[in-house]
């Protein structure tokens, strides 16, 4: 099967778990990511964590200085994106994670850039080493980048990831929820062959 083929099936597989949802998402949940994909007016507030500042960049169509938003952006080893901290629960710090990996996956994908393909590509081989796709809270984040890599490099562990994000965030109520419905719409966007 070609890359091609492998993208198509995913950007349906993707967009048909999303119909299913019966509710739109809730308030006050992710009001960036909302904002960038014309859900909700501009939260007015200024973002204060990574994956929040990330996704006021893709919904402002500005460039976050991302030097400054990412120190760790250049180097050569596997890293999240936002460093680990004892005042987190790892789910916290999980969902926070794959938000800004798919934010930044968003951001490559209006302004293609090498070096934040190879930020990614870093971090979801960190995170296919170091973390359970479970360990968030049901919400599939970045599902395409774990499926691309699978796609790209025949990675079995990222095939299963971006299956494992896929089913739990199915799991709670049969479906996906109102969240989850948005965030896999925009995944199966980014994950689609160019025409």
């Amino acid at each position: 099967m070609t890359s091609r083929n492998d993208r198509e099936r995913w950007s349906r597989m993707l967009l048909a778990a999303a119909s299913t949802a019966v509710s739109p998402p809730p308030m006050g949940v992710a009001p960036w990511f909302l904002t960038s994909r014309g859900l909700r007016p501009n939260p007015g507030t200024t973002p204060s964590a990574l994956d929040d500042t990330l996704w006021a960049a893709v919904a402002t169509h500005s460039e976050p200085c991302l030097p400054e938003t990412l120190p760790s952006l250049q180097g050569d080893e596997p890293a999240p994106l936002i460093p680990l901290s004892v005042e987190e629960t790892v789910e916290v710090w999980t969902e926070q994670e794959l938000s800004a990996i798919h934010a930044l996956s968003r951001l490559a994908h209006c302004a293609p850039d090498q070096a934040i393909q190879d930020r990614l590509t870093r971090a979801c081989a960190w995170h296919l080493e170091h973390t359970q796709p479970d360990n968030a809270t049901g919400h599939p984040w970045a599902v395409h980048v774990f499926a691309l890599r699978a796609i790209d490099t025949g990675d079995g562990g990222a095939q299963l990831y971006a299956e494992t994000l896929l089913h739990n965030c199915q799991m709670q109520e049969g479906r996906a929820d109102g969240l989850s419905a948005v965030i896999l719409q925009d995944a199966a966007e980014l994950i689609a062959p160019s025409p």
